[in-house]
């Protein structure tokens, strides 16, 4: 790579966290979320869980459900917070309340597991049902494996 191409790089590199800053500030939970999703992954920006879980933090506070998913996720997870299993729970049933699919399916597996929830075969299948409502090959794996082994 030659001299311009590398300062053409950097140019767009600032350019791009220029423009990630400006989004930040906005606040609409859909934007923070995408925002915590590029830090979670570390997509065009460096990982950087901790502020995954601020942008995170910002949308479920305005109730998000996809935002309260994935902080729920990294609370679950134990990236970027301290692990929480009770938390992740409590993220999670509020995230399905709000009709996030993904949220009824890990809530699911919380309940399935007895992770910061009691366990319950019967709460598990109910999610995972509601969660295959919307269709996906793993919501229909997990409910199938609940009735071929007789739980739920």
């Amino acid at each position: 790579m030659g001299i311009e191409e590398i300062i053409k790089e950097e140019r767009r590199k600032r350019m791009a966290n220029e423009a990630l800053k400006a989004l930040e500030e906005t606040r609409f939970p859909e934007v923070t979320c995408i925002l915590g999703e590029l830090y979670e992954h570390g997509d065009i920006v460096e990982e950087d869980l901790e502020k995954a879980a601020e942008l995170y933090r910002s949308g479920a506070d305005q109730g998000h459900a996809p935002s309260m998913q994935r902080l729920g996720h990294l609370y679950e997870e134990g990236r970027g917070v301290q692990q929480d299993l009770e938390r992740a729970a409590s993220l999670y049933s509020a995230a399905s309340d709000g009709g996030c699919r993904n949220a009824k399916i890990s809530l699911g597996r919380l309940y399935d597991l007895g992770l910061g929830v009691e366990q319950s075969d019967q709460k598990a299948a109910s999610l995972f049902g509601a969660a295959m409502d919307g269709g996906g090959p793993l919501d229909n794996y997990d409910v199938g494996n609940m009735y071929y082994f007789g739980c739920g």
